[in-house]
C-alpha cells in the first residue's frame, strides 16, 4: 500500500472556503513544480509536457489533471480539458476549483457554438507548494496535520490578467470595483481601485446571448441569487447577468460559480461596466476627456452652488432629458430653486469616470451630498457627457438612488 501525503496548501482566494489537501505523491512534486514555472513563463508546451507526464505516472493526482486542463484550455483544447476536469472530480467530488472551472469550459464550449468566436479564459491553477509529510495511519491513509503549514502563493492565473482599459479612467473610492465586459475575447474581468492604481481582480468567460443595442456603458442596480441587473445612463433596464442557463434576451451568461464569486464585487448603484465592442480600437483620447470632464464637473458644481443659473444651465445640451419631467419644468424648478434665499452645499464625493464612443462620450459617477435651508439629501448620480466642439455638455443625468 502507498505511503501517501498532503501534496498542497492553497487558499481558495476567489471561491473562499478551506484549505485544499491534495492526494498525490511526494515523488511527483518536482515534476508539479516544474508544469507551474513553465506556465508562469507561458511556455505551454513544457507545462503539457510537465502535467501530462504527472497524470501519467499518477492517475489519482486531481491537481495535476486541473493544472493539465488549465494548458489545455489555452491551447483550445477544450474537449480534452473538460474530461480532464471531469476526471479530477471523479477523484476529489468536493474539488471546488476544479469544479469551477469545468463550468467554465462548459460556458466555453457553448460559447464555441457561435461562428467568429475565440475565448480566452482564465482558468484557476494550483500553485507550487511545501510537501507536508505525514505518517500514514492503520488504515494507509494519511493523518491530520497537528499543526497548520506554512502559508504559501495564492493559485497561478493560466494567462496574465489584463491592464485596465484606457475608457476605465478614474475609479474612486480606494476598494470601489468595476467589471469590464471585452466582446472580442468573451471575457469579463473585474477590476478594483487599490492604493497603487486599478489592478485586475480576476477575469471569468462569458456568453452574451445578443449584443446589438446594448448601452457601452450600464451599471449593476441590484442583484439576487439569479441576476445581476444593469441599467443604463438615464436608469432604464438594459441587461442582466445570469448563471449559465437557457439562452434569453439581453444577458451575459456566466458559470454559476463565477456568478457567486462575481456578485460579492458588486456595490448596488456605485459598480459600474463597461462593454467593450467586438473590435475596439485603441482609444488616445480618453485621459485627456477625462481631465477635461473632471475640470467640467467641478465648474458645473460651483456654478449650482453658487446659484448661477445662466452658468449652470449652460452646461446642459440642447437635447437633454430631465430624469422625471419635461425640460420646461425642470428649468422652472431650477430657476425658482436659485432665486430663493440662503446659501446651499453642493458636495461630490468620489466621482468615477468612463469614457466612451471613442472618446466623444463621458459618464461620471459619484455621491452627491445637497445642503439647503429647506433641505438635505444624499443621492447617487450619474450625468452623461457629450463633447460639443471644444466643451462638454451634459445629455442625461440620473439620480440611481437617494435619500433625504
Amino acid at each position: 500500500m502507498h505511503t501517501r501525503t498532503w501534496c498542497l496548501w492553497i487558499a481558495i482566494a476567489v471561491l473562499g472556503g478551506g484549505p485544499v489537501w491534495a492526494d498525490c505523491l511526494p515523488s511527483g512534486r518536482a515534476t508539479f513544480v516544474k508544469g507551474v514555472d513553465a506556465l508562469s513563463r507561458g511556455d505551454l508546451a513544457a507545462a503539457k509536457q510537465a502535467f501530462d507526464d504527472l497524470v501519467k505516472e499518477q492517475p489519482d493526482c486531481a491537481e495535476a489533471r486541473n493544472n493539465l486542463a488549465a494548458v489545455l484550455v489555452e491551447q483550445g483544447q477544450l474537449d480534452a480539458a473538460a474530461e480532464q476536469l471531469r476526471r479530477a472530480l471523479e477523484i476529489r467530488p468536493d474539488y471546488q476549483r476544479a469544479q469551477v472551472n469545468l463550468e467554465r469550459v462548459q460556458t466555453m464550449l457553448a460559447a464555441r457554438q457561435k461562428p467568429n468566436v475565440a475565448p480566452k479564459p482564465t482558468l484557476e491553477v494550483e500553485a507550487a507548494a511545501h510537501v507536508q509529510p505525514n505518517t500514514p495511519t492503520a488504515e494507509g491513509k494519511p493523518a491530520q496535520p497537528t499543526s497548520a503549514p506554512a502559508p504559501v502563493a495564492p493559485p497561478v492565473a493560466a494567462t496574465a490578467l489584463p491592464p485596465p482599459p484606457a475608457a476605465l479612467a478614474v475609479l474612486e473610492p480606494q476598494g470601489a470595483s468595476a467589471s469590464v465586459v471585452d466582446l472580442a475575447t468573451r471575457r469579463l474581468c473585474v477590476y478594483r481601485r487599490a492604493a497603487e492604481g486599478i489592478v485586475a481582480d480576476t477575469c471569468y468567460p462569458v456568453m452574451p446571448s445578443r449584443t446589438d443595442g446594448w448601452a457601452a456603458w450600464l451599471v449593476a442596480s441590484d442583484l439576487d441569487a439569479q441576476r445581476i441587473r444593469l441599467v443604463d445612463a438615464t436608469g432604464e433596464k438594459r441587461a442582466k447577468v445570469i448563471p449559465t442557463s437557457a439562452p434569453s434576451t439581453d444577458t451575459l451568461q456566466v458559470a454559476a460559480g463565477d456568478f457567486t464569486a462575481l456578485s460579492k464585487t458588486i456595490v448596488p448603484w456605485r459598480t459600474g461596466w463597461l462593454i467593450l465592442p467586438s473590435a475596439a480600437a485603441p482609444d488616445t483620447t480618453a485621459k485627456a476627456a477625462a481631465d477635461a470632464v473632471g475640470k467640467t464637473l467641478q465648474q458645473w458644481r460651483q456654478a449650482w452652488e453658487n446659484k448661477q443659473f445662466n452658468e449652470y444651465t449652460g452646461f446642459y445640451a440642447a437635447n437633454f432629458a430631465p430624469q422625471d419631467s419635461s425640460l420646461a419644468a425642470w428649468t422652472k424648478r431650477k430657476r425658482d430653486l436659485f432665486a430663493q434665499n440662503g446659501a446651499i452645499s453642493v458636495q461630490i464625493d468620489a466621482p468615477s469616470v468612463f469614457v466612451i464612443n471613442q472618446g466623444n462620450t463621458v459618464i461620471t459617477s459619484f455621491e452627491q451630498k445637497y445642503h439647503s435651508k429647506l433641505t438635505t439629501s444624499r443621492c447617487v448620480k450619474i450625468l452623461r457627457w457629450q463633447r460639443e466642439a471644444e466643451h462638454w455638455r451634459i445629455t442625461a443625468e440620473t439620480v440611481l438612488w437617494e435619500e433625504s
